[in-house]
C-alpha cells in the first residue's frame, strides 16, 4: 500500500496493532475507524482520523457531521477536531479491548464500552501515541503472540523450562557498547598479537562507527581469520571477545559433522533436545535480566565444514550471515522465530580450500601470517608466559616477573619455535629449573643462572592484589557492632553486658 506520508504509514501500523478496525483511503490520506458493537440504543462509534487540517472547509464540515474527526500530527499527537481535546488510548483489563475516547472528568470512573466494567487502564494519557518513534534497535527479539501460541502446544511437564528460556529472551534487548577503555584494550592486543594488526584495525574502524550510533553498539561484517596452525587465531579471538563482551564468546567447532540443529536448536520431541547456539548467545544474564542483541559467536575450523547431508550447518549460514534474513530465524526447540540479525560472527580456518564459495562471499577475509622468530622471542612469549601463570594459578612471587633471555632461548628451543608447543615447553623448563631456596626453603623456578647468583628475589613477580571489591571482614563487623551497643549503655549496664559476654 502507498501512503501519502510516513506518519500515515505509522498510524496504519498503530491501528493494526491496537486491533481497531480501520480502512485507509489512499486518495485522501485518512482512516475510517469503527469502534464498539453497535446496538439499537447506541450506534457504532465512527472516527475519521486524518493528518493535519483539511484544505477544503466545505468537505471538512460535511465529514464532521458524519464522523467524530481526529487529527494527528507527524509526532503522533492526537486531538479531536471539534474542541482540540486530547484523544486517550485505553485498554480494558477485563475484556482486553482497546478503544479511543476522551478522558473522564476527575472523580468519575471510566467504563469499558464493550463489557461495561470499571477496569480500564490508560495506554496513553497525554494524547501522544506510545512508542511512536520506536526504532529498530528497541524491537524485542521474539514476538509475544508467537511464543504464547508455541507454549500452548508444549507438554505441560516441560512448560516451566520453556517459560524460563522465553523470559530470558523477552524485553527490550541491551547492547554491547565500546567505551574508550575497551577501545584502548582492543588496540593493545597488537602487542600480544603483532600479526593481527589488520583485523584489529578493522574492529577499531567499526568502533569509530559505533561512536555515532544511538546505543554505541558494536557491529561488524562477519569475517574469517585464515592462517596456519599456531599463528594465534583462536587465542586472539578468545581475548578479543573477552575485551568486547567481558566474557568468553560461545564457540562452535565446525570440524565434527555439525548439523544445523547445533545453531537453530532441536525439536523438543527428540531425546536430549536443547536450544541452539544462536538463541543461547542472546539469553539474558541472570544479573541484568535483559537479552543481548549483539553478542559475538566464534566459529572454528570453517575449512572443515561438511555439506554432505541435508542437515548440514552450512545451510544455516545462508540465513545467519544475511542480516535481513536473520531477523526471523526459526528456533526449533522453542518453536518460534527470533531476531538474530544483531549477532556478530568471527570465523577461523587454516586454509580457504574447502570453504564453500557462497559462504566465503559473505565474509571479509583476513590472511594471518605466522609469527617471526623475533616476535616469538619477545611479546608473543610474554603472552604465553602470562597465560601459563594465570591458567595454572601459579605463585608469582616465586617465579620471574619477566623471563630472562637465557630461559627464553631454552623454551623456544624446547618448543621448536612452534607456538602451539610453547606452554608445554614452559612447563618442562619449569621442572628443569626448579630448586629450593636455602634461606626460606621455598621452591622457585624459571630463573636464569645469572639471576640466581644476583639474588632471585630481585627478579621475582608480585602476588596479585585481588580484583574483588574489598569489604570489612564479617568478624570485624561483629566486634564493631558489639562495641557500638556497649557505647550506648550506662556504665553499670556496660559492666553487666561485659560480664554476660565473658560468661
Amino acid at each position: 500500500m502507498e501512503y501519502k506520508t510516513d506518519a500515515q504509514r505509522r498510524m496504519d501500523e498503530v491501528l493494526l496493532s491496537l486491533e481497531l478496525r480501520a480502512t485507509y483511503y489512499e486518495a485522501d490520506g485518512f482512516f475510517i475507524v469503527k469502534q464498539g458493537k453497535g446496538t439499537k440504543k447506541k450506534k457504532k462509534e465512527k472516527f475519521l482520523i486524518h493528518e493535519g487540517d483539511f484544505q477544503d472547509e466545505e468537505i471538512s464540515a460535511t465529514l464532521k457531521k458524519a464522523y467524530t474527526c481526529i487529527t494527528f500530527t507527524p509526532a503522533g499527537k492526537m486531538t479531536y477536531d471539534t474542541d482540540g481535546e486530547k484523544v486517550i488510548v485505553k485498554m480494558c483489563k477485563n475484556c482486553g479491548k482497546i478503544f479511543l475516547s476522551r478522558k473522564p472528568p476527575k472523580g468519575t470512573e471510566s467504563c469499558c464500552p464493550a463489557c461495561g466494567q470499571n477496569s480500564v487502564m490508560y495506554l496513553s494519557e497525554n494524547g501522544t501515541i506510545p512508542d511512536w518513534y520506536r526504532s529498530e534497535d528497541e524491537r524485542e527479539l521474539i514476538d509475544a503472540k508467537e511464543w504464547k501460541k508455541s507454549l500452548a502446544a508444549r507438554e505441560k511437564s516441560k512448560e516451566d523450562k520453556f517459560q524460563a528460556l522465553i523470559a530470558r529472551l523477552s524485553g527490550t534487548p541491551r547492547y554491547i557498547s565500546i567505551d574508550e577503555e575497551k577501545r584502548q584494550k582492543i588496540a593493545d592486543l597488537a602487542k600480544k598479537f603483532p600479526n593481527m594488526q589488520e583485523p584489529i584495525n578493522y574492529i577499531l574502524q567499526c568502533v569509530n562507527t559505533a561512536s555515532l550510533k544511538k546505543n554505541k553498539d558494536l557491529s561488524f561484517k562477519p569475517f574469517v581469520l585464515v592462517g596456519g596452525p599456531g599463528c594465534g587465531k583462536t587465542a586472539f579471538v578468545t581475548e578479543l571477545c573477552k575485551v568486547i563482551m567481558g566474557k568468553y564468546a560461545l564457540k562452535l567447532d565446525l570440524g565434527n559433522e555439525v548439523t544445523d540443529f547445533a545453531l537453530t536448536g532441536c525439536d523438543p520431541s527428540f531425546r536430549n533436545a536443547k536450544i541452539g547456539l544462536i538463541a543461547a548467545s542472546l539469553l539474558a544474564d541472570e544479573d541484568d535480566g535483559q537479552p543481548l542483541r549483539n553478542p559475538i559467536i566464534h566459529m572454528d575450523e570453517l575449512d572443515k565444514v561438511k555439506g554432505s547431508h541435508s542437515f548440514s550447518v552450512e545451510t544455516a549460514f545462508y540465513a545467519l550471515l544475511e542480516r535481513s534474513n536473520a531477523k526471523r530465524l526459526f528456533e526449533n526447540f522453542l518453536g518460534i522465530n527470533i531476531d538474530a540479525s544483531g549477532i556478530n560472527y568471527i570465523f577461523t580456518a587454516n586454509t580457504m580450500e574447502g570453504i564453500p564459495e557462497p559462504i566465503l562471499n559473505r565474509l571479509r577475509v583476513f590472511t594471518i601470517r605466522n609469527y617471526t622468530p623475533e616476535e616469538l622471542k619477545g611479546c608473543v612469549l610474554d603472552s604465553f608466559y602470562e597465560n601459563w601463570l594465570s591458567g595454572n594459578n601459579m605463585e608469582r612471587e616465586y617465579l620471574p616477573a619477566r623471563l630472562s633471555a637465557e630461559v627464553r632461548e631454552r623454551i623456544l628451543e624446547e618448543s621448536g619455535n612452534d607456538s602451539r608447543s610453547i606452554e608445554d615447553a614452559i612447563g618442562k623448563i619449569f621442572m628443569e629449573t626448579s630448586t629450593t631456596d636455602q634461606e626460606s626453603g621455598q621452591l622457585i623456578a624459571l630463573f636464569s643462572s645469572e639471576e640466581m647468583s644476583l639474588g632471585w628475589k630481585k627478579f621475582c613477580g608480585n602476588k596479585p592484589i585481588s580484583r574483588l571489591p574489598w569489604e570489612l571482614p564479617q568478624s570485624f563487623l561483629e566486634v564493631k557492632e558489639d562495641i557500638h551497643i556497649l557505647n550506648t549503655l550506662s556504665e553499670e549496664s556496660i559492666q553487666q553486658a561485659q560480664k554476660a559476654i565473658a560468661e
